[in-house]
């Protein structure tokens, strides 16, 4: 016998949580579950009373005309609606036994005359060998058995599936929130107009930025639409802020910051404040 390999962190971890591996939840859970076998035998109740309503005479003639119509198509005569699920469930009730079984033999790898990684080893090895032979033989009633997700999941940058509530119209992504919620305030000297300029409004115009021949500032864009006019003045009353848009044509460049009587401290008119 060669050397025993010593294991992993991991693999003892996975070992000594091995009820919360979730192909260990997911064979738990299919043992457990019978829901697809109790639709299937509630369907099957409900036809097989419906035909015991019936008078013994009328189901003796239905039973010879559905013989002779087998007989000339020339083929085999179909089966009843409840005649496969005998079988069906006899299948299912031998494959619970196994599971239940190679279940229970994950136990079995605490001996004590098996050293501690030998312990772990089996049992992750075990639960990988049991799921690919539960996937291979049981795995057409598993995605029956199988546990749905308890909320639904789409894609937002997807396309809306037909007849999906959601419009092609998308709400305006973070960085532009981000920018309508920097040039509605005060800003702070930084020229974020170039950064932040954005189309408003059908025409595609662009917000105004503050006039001035100082270093780093830029002259206005140019005259706004009236949809583009309305859109920022809804912008700054929500806000709270007195908002002075420039005329059609462009604002005259004031001479600076100091020496200038019209202008305050930050080069901005006493009036109010533009919209940058």
């Amino acid at each position: 016998v060669g050397p025993i390999v010593p294991v992993s962190a991991a693999m003892r971890r996975r070992s000594v949580t091995l009820n919360n591996d979730p192909r260990m939840q997911e064979m738990k859970n299919f043992v457990g579950s019978h829901a697809h076998d109790d639709r299937l035998l509630a369907a099957a109740d409900l036809r097989k009373g419906l035909r015991d309503k019936l008078p013994k005479d009328w189901r003796d003639e239905v039973e010879v005309l559905r013989q002779a119509e087998a007989f000339e198509d020339n083929c085999p005569m179909p089966i009843g609606s409840t005649d496969n699920i005998d079988a069906r469930l006899q299948w299912r009730e031998g494959m619970d036994r196994n599971m239940r079984r190679l279940i229970q033999d994950t136990q079995f790898a605490y001996a004590k005359d098996l050293p501690e990684a030998a312990q772990h080893e089996l049992r992750c090895g075990h639960v990988d060998k049991m799921h690919e032979w539960y996937e291979k033989h049981g795995m057409k009633q598993a995605r029956k058995e199988r546990e749905a997700p308890a909320h639904i999941r789409y894609n937002e940058q997807d396309k809306p599936l037909p007849g999906s509530t959601r419009t092609h119209l998308s709400l305006p992504s973070s960085s532009q929130a981000r920018c309508m919620s920097q040039t509605s305030g005060p800003s702070s000297g930084s020229n974020n107009s170039s950064r932040c300029s954005s189309p408003v409004g059908k025409e595609g115009a662009t917000a105004a930025v503050r006039p001035g021949s100082g270093k780093g500032r830029n002259k206005s864009s140019g005259p706004l639409s009236s949809a583009g006019r309305h859109t920022l003045q809804s912008v700054g009353e929500k806000r709270g802020n007195l908002l002075h848009l420039p005329p059609r044509e462009h604002a005259p460049s004031s001479p600076g910051r100091s020496g200038s009587p019209a202008s305050g401290e930050d080069g901005l008119p006493k009036t109010g404040r533009w919209f940058a």
